[in-house]
């Protein structure tokens, strides 16, 4: 199940400065279905969390801290990403590819999301209304 668009709403995923996750963008709770890629090797999993940097996942196979891949699902295609940290059956994906366009992948893909960095200085989405 996938995000639920609602019309003309658009929340901002802006992050504040003192986080304690020390985070540039906020995460969206979703629940996506997903796979993640290592050569031939696929693991399904469940995207429980995401940002233009990372994602939260479940994981119906443990994956290794370190591993090189792609996450990937229906709704928003493939992204590289690095295994940052791992726990039993969760894992935190760290996303490759520049946020700027990740975030611009999201929105497309998940209409009701617009991510944000906390000053218009930092943030490559800034004339984004």
């Amino acid at each position: 199940m996938g995000a639920v668009p609602f019309e003309n709403e658009r929340p901002a995923m802006a992050m504040a400065a003192d986080s304690p996750e020390g985070r540039r963008y906020r995460r969206l709770a979703v629940f996506l279905s997903g796979k993640f890629h290592r050569g031939k090797q696929v693991t399904d999993c469940y995207v429980q969390n995401l940002s233009p940097t990372g994602a939260g996942v479940k994981v119906s196979q443990p994956l290794h801290e370190g591993a090189i891949g792609t996450l990937s699902s229906e709704r928003f295609g493939m992204i590289a990403a690095e295994v940052a940290w791992t726990d039993e059956n969760s894992a935190g994906l760290r996303f490759l590819d520049d946020p700027a366009w990740i975030a611009l992948l999201f929105s497309t893909a998940l209409p009701t999301t617009r991510f944000e960095l906390d000053t218009a200085d930092d943030n490559p989405l800034a004339s984004w209304s």
